[in-house]
């Protein structure tokens, strides 16, 4: 079942205007922890998929941060952030950003030593599905792009995402334009097929990857291109394919965390990706 329309983000104002686009302006304080950047469309589980691996790594003795002078030119993060703990916590889905609702986490290991930063911002300024794949990323999110932090890009995709053949396509180029236009050499990349749960690709308890990672190439036609290096004596894969779920959710309302299995690979693909490794 798709996830109910349920919103339990901040309470916001719903009397106040929403901070322009234009003068949101971001600062990243931390130049030399890598940035973990969660990509998608709207409602891809952007949210969700930072809460339920906020969840997992908590009980291990991480330490989950809001960094709180991330953006200090809109009334909306300030509202974010202090309810960040209370998000975490919730027992229902959460409801899809807005333009100018987004977070930024650090994470640091038990003895308080940051192992990176994630970013979480509104899919819209990503991907819309009625613009062109290569409209230009708003000012906020090119001074992210721009800082020396290693990157690793986590690009969502879903099974069976419900919109024509060709917004998904759209999609695809969008990451294209993304790949060529604002990464680094030493960035690493990470393409998440979420809401895995939903299929068939999981039986008795195992997930078929193999599968997953040619059925996701199958829809999103030419994504995997995109991170393949290569000619004829060989290609070299430059990406990381993690088959993922948030959990459950039921007509009531209510949410069930997807079993740690898929918590667990995600971050060993993030941890994997920070290291300065080649692979």
């Amino acid at each position: 079942i798709d996830a109910p329309d349920v919103d339990t983000t901040p309470d916001i104002d719903i009397n106040r205007p929403p901070t322009p686009r234009d003068q949101i302006t971001v600062h990243i304080n931390d130049q030399k922890t890598p940035i973990v950047l969660l990509f998608g469309a709207q409602q891809s589980g952007k949210t969700m998929t930072l809460v339920r691996l906020s969840n997992y790594l908590r009980p291990l003795g991480y330490e989950i941060e809001i960094d709180t002078n991330f953006c200090t030119s809109t009334w909306e993060y300030n509202v974010n952030s202090n309810n960040f703990n209370e998000m975490l916590s919730t027992p229902k889905p959460l409801k899809g950003t807005n333009y100018n609702d987004f977070l930024f986490i650090k994470i640091s290991d038990s003895k308080g030593n940051p192992v990176c930063q994630i970013l979480e911002a509104a899919g819209e300024d990503y991907f819309s599905k009625q613009g062109s794949a290569k409209r230009s990323f708003p000012n906020y999110m090119q001074s992210v792009f721009s800082t020396p932090n290693k990157k690793v890009w986590l690009f969502i995709t879903e099974p069976n995402w419900d919109v024509e053949y060709g917004v998904k396509q759209n999609y695809v180029e969008r990451i294209r334009f993304c790949y060529n236009q604002s990464t680094d050499k030493k960035d690493k990349f990470i393409i998440l097929y979420n809401k895995i749960d939903k299929t068939s690709l999981i039986s008795g308890g195992k997930i078929n990857t193999k599968t997953a990672e040619k059925n996701c190439g199958d829809e999103y036609r030419g994504i995997f291109n995109i991170f393949t290096e290569g000619g004829i004596l060989g290609k070299t894969k430059k990406y990381k394919f993690v088959p993922f779920s948030t959990g459950s959710y039921d007509e009531y309302g209510g949410y069930t965390r997807s079993r740690d299995e898929f918590p667990k690979e995600l971050w060993k693909a993030i941890q994997e990706s920070i290291k300065p490794t080649i692979w």
